[in-house]
């Protein structure tokens, strides 16, 4: 599994919803059966930041990710009511999947995220 960076902007108060695809191949052309594996993904000021994350989400237990194992994919999903709640405007994130039972993490998305303050509210 190879990460992919993929920098992105929330839009405060609005609903974070995307699906990522995790490979088994540095080519992009096997999709890796995630059954029985884990994702958790977390925002810091910088990547180097210690303390608590900015956005914590994890799939166990379900706060933010689910798994469709056979499809290889991560869906993420934060509702425009948490959004709206985000005060700070940069930060850093990755996503790892980790398989206990092998034991196994990757790394499959990282980047930078900022938050567009909501001027309408």
């Amino acid at each position: 599994m190879t990460a992919i960076r993929n920098d992105f902007t929330i839009k405060q108060g609005s609903d974070i919803d995307f699906t990522v695809q995790v490979w088994a191949d540095d080519k992009h052309t096997v999709v890796q059966n995630l059954t029985g594996w884990d994702a958790r993904m977390m925002v810091r000021s910088t990547r180097d930041a210690t303390g608590s994350p900015l956005v914590s989400l994890t799939s166990n237990p379900a706060a933010g990710l689910t798994i469709n194992g056979p499809a290889g994919q991560v869906s993420v999903f934060v509702g425009g009511a948490t959004t709206a709640g985000y005060t700070w405007l940069n930060g850093q994130y990755d996503m790892e999947v980790y398989n206990n039972s092998i034991p196994k993490i990757s790394e499959v998305l990282y980047g930078n995220v900022s938050v567009r303050t909501e001027v309408t509210h």
